[in-house]
């Protein structure tokens, strides 16, 4: 059974109609959302509920503001990672055809530590990876021989890597501390009445202030909370059909998906 999350305590809701699906929310200082439209080009800021192309990228996906203000986005339909400045000036462009004997084909979502250090996804079904690339540069394989991995989340304090099976329906914990690092199950997922499994597909993950994992339930419309305390997995109805991806803050819950792809989609805003 489902455990279903109560509003009473969001004091506003905005639901935002794009052209094209949209992924990759993230919020910088000044309080700017961004979101991404991989078969649209671009990278969008929204203010005020007003939404303009920020900058253009070939097909951006998993998106990522590192602590000096940067904008790291997976470039997927390109196979590369592309950085651009706060002003969204493109800088520079990582294009790693091959780590570890594993061809790198389609980067999905990425998460960037203040050291620099690189973690990213690979989204192949059956061969997908986890990639790290070091502050020195060095690119290696985290993980390899999983079903679609999608969207990637770091605990620094815990050394551990979360990050959405979509095509297994579940989160996996990778324990950075040993050599080499240990994938666990965190948590399988809800399963789609449907049978269907293209219709459940973990998409992006966040971290909340008290160190929840919010997770975006791409085929079943839905959001989840992973209390780690209490071991167990609170929902929400996204109101996005499809439902790609999430950032939770103090202030706000973004979530990112579509009607359909490529389009429409969709970007609700939640004040807390």
């Amino acid at each position: 059974m489902l455990n279903i999350l109560q509003l009473d305590k969001f004091k506003k809701d905005v639901l935002i109609d794009t052209p094209f699906y949209t992924e990759g929310p993230v919020v910088d200082s000044q309080g700017n959302v961004f979101v991404t439209n991989l078969l649209g080009g671009q990278i969008l800021k929204i203010d005020d509920q007003y939404m303009e192309e920020w900058a253009a990228c070939k097909s951006p996906n998993g998106q990522f503001i590192a602590a000096n203000g940067y904008h790291f986005i997976c470039n997927s339909l390109a196979g590369s990672l592309e950085c651009f400045a706060p002003n969204g000036e493109f800088l520079k462009t990582w294009r790693i055809a091959e780590v570890d004997n594993h061809l790198i084909q389609c980067p999905n979502d990425l998460w960037i530590e203040p050291d620099h250090t690189i973690f990213f996804t690979d989204s192949v079904r059956h061969d997908g990876a986890v990639v790290c690339i070091d502050k020195e540069g060095q690119a290696r394989l985290i993980a390899r021989n999983l079903d679609y991995p999608n969207g990637i989340v770091y605990d620094a304090k815990k050394k551990c890597l979360y990050v959405a099976e979509s095509f297994k329906n579940r989160i996996l914990m990778i324990d950075l501390h040993l050599g080499p690092p240990l994938v666990q199950v965190l948590v399988d997922l809800p399963e789609n009445p449907s049978g269907r499994e293209t219709d459940n597909l973990p998409d992006g993950l966040a971290f909340d202030e008290s160190g929840n994992l919010w997770i975006a339930h791409h085929g079943m419309g839905l959001v989840h909370c992973f209390d780690f305390q209490q071991n167990q997995l609170f929902s929400l109805e996204s109101l996005i059909p499809l439902t790609s991806n999430i950032h939770v803050d103090n202030n706000r819950i973004i979530i990112t998906g579509g009607v359909r792809e490529p389009g429409p989609g969709r970007v609700r805003i939640i004040n807390r």
